[in-house]
């Protein structure tokens, strides 16, 4: 029992914790030594237990049976009183706690050219604009946009003036350090006087053959030491700029020249033409994983084929290397992309070629830059600020775009640059005629069938008759021999996402490219002699009109004429006619007006086929017309990339089987005669001229080739 005296202390102890919020006492009599624990409230909304010196092995265990004197109601009654001193009191709490927080003032930061950077406010803030914006000497206020720019310059003093103003509601997202690095370089660059640049070790062929804007970019890419990304639009000449800047760094050689597959020939072709100092010897086409690797100035090889063989040629240490189409290393998962980062790491140059630096997605430019700048910034980085970074279930999502403005502008002063056609169309002809030289290792020139074709062309005891159908014979079995070679190509053409035409000759042919665009699930359309004429229109409204209808595969025969398909820019010949005439009508289904851009035409020839006597018979009937005054604007010598002509003692021209009755074809051909004055004299009769228009096509008139297997 306790006395009056001592019951009263206690209850004014009582009182007394329970104005002041007191956590329970550990001295209560009923509990003492024998409790075995002591509550101890260390915050409002927790409660830890700790045991005694006493009894320091019991558990603290709140299940377990309570010792004697202990209340359990009084201890729940305690911490409900507790529990309730933290609840939301409407009547003390602030409006700020009331509403929730304040809405924070949002100040994000970009560069808007390679000098000046933005700032741009979640919500206007007053006392920012004059405390601030107003105090920064480069300050500068667009009226359209409403945004302030400064000088990059002045970026550290805008940061430590933010920095002084210790306001709470301001959130700031300031340029990533990379960013800060280039363009402060950048800037100091500009300050002092450009370094000259002496172009003159390269070769004077290639020089003296390039435009204006080509030879920009060859100095371009000599400024950022041989690391650059040119991006020109199709049909511009990256190749001779790449080849340019690449022989500026002959020293570095030995050079790697990675393509894909369907234009390795394209390459050496392109190097024997421009690089008069580069022996053919020099140049190694490797093939097959059989082929030895020599000691060559320059090898040229594939994608698949560099993957297969990375070991050897890391092994060559490639101080030079060359990638075309550049989009192949879109992704850093890929084994090509990870072969050519292989050997970046040894080479002191690298040039990448693509008219499609970035197919869909800005985070598809990662790979290319960080071969460039192993400096540049991190993936994560890269992903947050340019590709609109979202964080899933599954990791991280950069397929989005953000700051693209800021990351052309970064490029462009970094690793950069590109050019479109409508930039440079000044400089440019209408039409930019270019030349592919198809694979030789996928054309099936050996076959019986070719093989045969060329003996039987070859008697001399033929009639007209026979030496015609010996000729149909001979041009059928080419277009099969091109098959492979020409789907290949068109394989690694669809791959840009570009609108293009495609004209062939014979049925098969036209089959090939149309089940190949099918297998990769590839909308097209197909035009040829079976086509009706509604079917005709219906078809070129869906090419005009349909982003997604991608290519249009034409004979050159039923659709050389009037149809409009100027939605595309780009016209593909996999297989050639006898008369240029039809072919210039061909390319002008996308040359005609309504076409805004410069018109690029590709002929793919394959060596050891037909090809190899109808360009050469094709530029000789173009030459006549010129001197008749019929130009037909098809000038072939210009193309970019000039034939390789085979051994003529070994296979007859297609010339020497085409007669015409009361005419010789070689006299046909000579149709000046210069007189006593000097001037030249025209002599060809109206007999002759028809001869050599129509000769090849009235041989034919009675065969169908398009359905010519």
């Amino acid at each position: 029992m306790y006395s009056k005296e001592e019951i009263e202390r206690k209850r004014q102890q009582a009182l007394e914790r329970k104005k002041q919020n007191a956590p329970v006492p550990n001295n209560s009599p009923s509990t003492g030594s024998t409790n075995g624990f002591m509550s101890n409230f260390t915050n409002k909304n927790s409660i830890s237990y700790t045991s005694t010196a006493a009894n320091q092995n019991v558990a603290p265990n709140l299940s377990n049976k309570k010792p004697y004197g202990y209340s359990q109601n009084k201890s729940q009654s305690t911490i409900k009183q507790q529990s309730s001193a933290n609840r939301y009191n409407p009547i003390s709490s602030t409006t700020t706690r009331f509403y929730g927080n304040v809405e924070r003032c949002e100040l994000t930061c970009s560069m808007i050219s390679s000098n000046r950077f933005v700032v741009e406010m979640s919500k206007y803030n007053e006392a920012l604009v004059n405390n601030l914006f107003k105090t920064i000497p480069s300050r500068l206020y667009d009226i359209k946009t409403k945004l302030w720019s400064f000088n990059i310059n002045e970026y550290d003093m805008f940061h430590e003036k933010l920095i002084g103003l210790k306001c709470a509601e301001i959130t700031f997202k300031g340029l990533p350090s990379f960013l800060l690095t280039t363009f402060k370089n950048l800037l100091k660059q500009e300050n002092q006087p450009k370094p000259v640049i002496d172009t003159s070790i390269i070769d004077d062929t290639l020089m003296n053959s390039l435009y204006p804007f080509q030879k920009e970019g060859i100095e371009y890419g000599i400024s950022k030491n041989g690391k650059c990304l040119i991006a020109d639009d199709m049909g511009l000449g990256k190749t001779r700029q790449a080849l340019g800047i690449a022989h500026y760094y002959r020293s570095d050689w030995p050079l790697l020249i990675v393509t894909p597959s369907s234009v390795r020939y394209q390459w050496s072709e392109a190097v024997i033409e421009n690089l008069d100092s580069v022996p053919l010897h020099a140049i190694q086409h490797l093939s097959s994983t059989k082929d030895y690797i020599e000691s060559s100035q320059i090898t040229i090889l594939s994608y698949d084929l560099l993957t297969r063989r990375i070991d050897e040629i890391a092994a060559r240490k490639y101080g030079v290397i060359l990638c075309d189409e550049s989009h192949y290393l879109k992704s850093g998962k890929t084994q090509r992309t990870k072969a050519v980062q292989r050997l970046a790491t040894h080479a002191k140059r690298i040039i990448l070629l693509t008219g499609t630096p970035a197919l869909s997605r800005p985070i598809e430019l990662f790979p290319q830059i960080k071969l460039l700048m192993p400096n540049f910034m991190s993936y994560q980085d890269f992903g947050m600020r340019y590709c609109s970074g979202v964080q899933t279930n599954y990791g991280w999502d950069f397929n989005g775009s953000s700051n693209l403005k800021e990351l052309e502008i970064l490029l462009k002063a970094c690793c950069l640059i590109r050019r479109l056609k409508s930039d440079v169309m000044t400089q440019l002809p209408s039409k930019i005629r270019q030349k592919i030289i198809l694979d030789p290792h996928m054309i099936k020139a050996a076959t019986k069938e070719m093989e045969a074709a060329s003996k039987e062309m070859q008697k001399k005891s033929l009639t007209g008759a026979q030496k015609h159908g010996a000729l149909l014979q001979y041009y059928s079995e080419s277009s099969k021999a091109k098959e492979k070679a020409v789907c290949n190509y068109v394989t690694d053409l669809i791959e840009n996402q570009q609108k293009f035409l495609i004209f062939a000759h014979h049925k098969n042919m036209m089959d090939a490219i149309s089940n190949l665009l099918t297998s990769k699930k590839v909308l097209f359309i197909r035009i040829d002699g079976k086509t009706h004429p509604e079917q005709r229109k219906q078809f070129v409204d869906t090419f005009q009109q349909n982003e997604n209808v991608l290519v249009a595969v034409l004979s050159i025969t039923a659709a050389n004429a009037g149809i409009t398909l100027t939605a595309a820019q780009l016209v593909v010949f996999a297989e050639l006619s006898w008369n240029p005439g039809i072919l210039c009508q061909a390319e002008d289904r996308v040359h005609r007006i309504g076409q805004t851009d410069n018109v690029v035409i590709r002929y793919l020839l394959a060596k050891d086929t037909a090809d190899d006597y109808l360009w050469p018979k094709i530029q000789k009937k173009i030459d006549v017309l010129n001197e008749v005054g019929l130009d037909q604007n098809f000038d072939l010598d210009k193309a970019d990339v000039t034939n390789q002509l085979p051994d003529m003692t070994n296979q007859k021209s297609l010339d020497d089987f085409v007669e015409c009755s009361g005419s010789n074809t070689e006299s046909s051909l000579n149709t000046s005669q210069v007189d006593a004055s000097g001037n030249a004299e025209l002599q060809t009769s109206s007999e002759s001229l028809r001869d050599l228009l129509d000769l090849d096509d009235d041989a034919f008139n009675d065969i169908d080739l398009d359905n010519l297997a």
